[in-house]
């Protein structure tokens, strides 16, 4: 990179004044939206440099590209393998400026001492409306930033202010917290050591590496789930499925889940497999991953769900006995959330050589937060917790190869991620 490494020091104070008319308006804004620009400048965060930015509706800056706008507010550092990295936390929750107000961006006195480039949400709504947001990004070419609140508003929810790099070890976490911030500004001052690399080999990302220490390693694809569909019907349906159930299954062959093996598993009718498992609970209320129980766990899309009142859920073998592509498949169709709404289509896959996929059909929320991960003690990779919609959306996990040291580095890019982000707690 052009940037040897920057480290930084913050200071908090009085918002500065609001910068002025800006000469870029990104126009007409969605909900999950994303704009891709041009920087300035080449600007320095860690240990990367970046000549182009992408603004996320929800009010952070990626530097460099990303696809997705769906980012709910984490606390930095986020270590979700769908979570941004090289970004820029100005007042980062579920925001959309579809409702109003405008985002606009642009230099400020270049060619100066003082010059440096800003991002301003201004009077942007929350979604689906009401508390607005007025703030500033505002980057200066040797790397230092400004986060200026001069009115962040919050209707109840969290938000996050800070920065991180490519790791989860590079980061500034400024503020998590779900009051509102009016008046207030922080000051990231960097110290950043030069290389003599070209600097056109960081206009893009570079892989996220992360050193973790877990029993092997997933590489985690984001992939067509169309096409992987499992033909129905199964071979079981659950006909006793009701609300907050459990069904113990014997699997038609070993299945091993972070380096552990289980010949049975007990589903819940909460999407979420469960291994090892005796007590009595289906688990209603989703969570964060890792949980104190269930230990063990595989989460579909794990949420209050309630198959007694509409839809299915069956599972059972598919493919040649005793094939590489052999899995065990189970299937919610159409089953609805507690009490009656908002019905989900999902697909979990086990395969016999170990790789495991996770397909959202038509994964339907309400309101609520829901859970798509896998955990085994206190080993745990959590995909995304979420309560937006998801369609058409899939991930392939593994096979999960040996991990033979202690600790592994591993690499992700924006669609491709070999990791492992199972960390041991």
């Amino acid at each position: 990179p052009a940037h040897g490494g920057c480290s930084y020091s913050t200071t908090t104070g009085a918002a500065v004044a609001q910068s002025p008319s800006l000469s870029n308006l990104w126009n007409r804004p969605t909900d999950e939206d994303l704009e891709q620009i041009a920087l300035p400048f080449s600007f320095p965060l860690y240990a990367s440099s970046f000549t182009t930015a992408t603004i996320t509706s929800n009010g952070i800056l990626v530097l460099g590209s990303t696809l997705n706008a769906r980012y709910e507010a984490l606390n930095i550092p986020a270590t979700s393998i769908t979570a941004p990295r090289n970004y820029i936390a100005g007042w980062w929750d579920d925001l959309n400026p579809s409702a109003g107000g405008s985002i606009s961006y642009g230099s400020v006195d270049a060619g100066t001492a003082s010059e440096r480039f800003v991002v301003r949400f201004d009077q942007i709504q929350h979604f689906p409306s009401g508390s607005p947001v007025t703030m500033e990004m505002i980057l200066y070419p040797g790397g230092d930033i400004v986060i200026n609140c001069i009115a962040c508003a919050s209707p109840g929810s969290d938000h996050s202010v800070g920065i991180q790099g490519a790791t989860n070890t590079e980061f500034v976490n400024l503020y998590f917290a779900s009051g509102a911030v009016v008046n207030q500004a922080w000051t990231l001052s960097a110290a950043c050591s030069t290389s003599t690399a070209d600097p056109s080999a960081t206009t893009t990302p570079p892989a996220t590496t992360t050193t973790i220490s877990a029993p092997c390693l997933y590489s985690v694809q984001s992939v067509n789930g169309s096409s992987l569909l499992a033909p129905l019907p199964l071979q079981t349906t659950w006909t006793t499925a009701q609300d907050d159930a459990l069904e113990t299954i014997v699997l038609p062959f070993p299945v091993t889940v972070l380096g552990q093996t289980y010949t049975t598993t007990r589903l819940s009718s909460n999407a979420i497999l469960t291994f090892a498992y005796a007590g009595s609970q289906a688990f209603a209320n989703s969570a964060a991953l890792p949980v104190s129980s269930p230990a063990n766990l595989i989460a579909l899309w794990w949420a209050d769900l309630n198959p007694e009142v509409g839809g299915s859920v069956s599972y059972g073998p598919v493919g040649a006995n005793g094939a590489a592509d052999e899995r065990f498949v189970v299937r919610f169709d159409e089953v609805e959330h507690y009490p009656t709404e908002k019905p989900v289509t999902a697909e979990l896959s086990l395969y016999r050589d170990g790789r495991i996929l996770f397909n959202c059909i038509d994964c339907q929320t309400n309101g609520q937060r829901h859970t798509i991960g896998l955990q085994v003690g206190a080993t745990f990779l959590q995909i995304l917790r979420t309560y937006e919609t998801l369609t058409n959306v899939a991930w392939m996990l593994g096979p999960c190869s040996d991990n033979s040291s202690e600790n592994a580095t591993v690499s992700s890019t924006t669609t491709t991620f070999t990791t492992a982000t199972t960390t041991t707690t």
